[in-house]
């Protein structure tokens, strides 16, 4: 997070409402000049840990020193101004969890989700433009059928914020982005993570993506 103090407590509270409890929140505060911390506290859970860093630098980057700080074998980013739907996290963990040893390594979990503004109205006019929504169907991929995935013509249907990827898949591939790409580093992400096991897409909206004209 940086700043953006009016949407911090709707993301928290998105996932404290969530029925799956065995999860943790790092609020990592990108050097915010208001006032984060106060906000974290005020909720006096354990499972929410604050963390504010002494410099600012780019988005892409204050995620990925963040996420070096998480404790759990997955990693899920969320931004200060988006929500988890009900059962997102049920859903995730329940994939995970249902995962047969013996497919092989599960790197990464990821479901559609909803655009809306900053009322919660539908923004798909405003984010999928003149590109259609690319159809995408519930299960699993390796890594060809994943880049075939991504070589269709429209916008992937998900977004970061329901995009899980394993701990040792960050840890092996040089972190959760790799900033040197640009503004294209979440594709890359949902590129890079298949070359480390098999991809599960669940296609179900369990997050709503704020489109603002002031955010990031």
């Amino acid at each position: 997070v940086y700043n953006d103090n009016r949407w911090l407590p709707g993301a928290i509270d998105s996932v404290l409402t969530q029925g799956h409890p065995d999860w943790e929140i790092v609020v990592g505060d990108n050097a915010s000049t208001e006032e984060i911390e106060p906000i974290v506290l005020g909720y006096n859970d354990p499972r929410i840990r604050y963390h504010r860093w002494d410099t600012h630098v780019p988005i892409d980057e204050n995620f990925n020193r963040t996420a070096l700080l998480t404790r759990y074998p997955w990693v899920q980013l969320l931004s200060a101004d988006d929500r988890l739907r009900p059962g997102c996290l049920e859903r995730i963990a329940g994939a995970i969890e249902s995962w047969p040893p013996t497919a092989g390594r599960l790197a990464m979990v990821l479901t559609a989700c909803r655009r809306v503004d900053e009322d919660g109205r539908s923004a798909d006019h405003v984010w999928y433009g003149t590109r259609r929504r690319l159809e995408v169907a519930t299960g699993v991929y390796d890594a060809p059928a994943w880049f075939d995935v991504h070589l269709r013509d429209g916008h992937p249907p998900w977004n970061l914020g329901s995009v899980v990827v394993a701990r040792t898949v960050i840890d092996e591939s040089g972190g959760f982005f790799r900033p040197e790409v640009g503004l294209s580093c979440d594709v890359e992400l949902s590129l890079r993570a298949a070359a480390y096991g098999s991809v599960m897409y669940i296609d179900e909206p369990l997050l709503d993506f704020m489109v603002r004209p002031d955010a990031d």
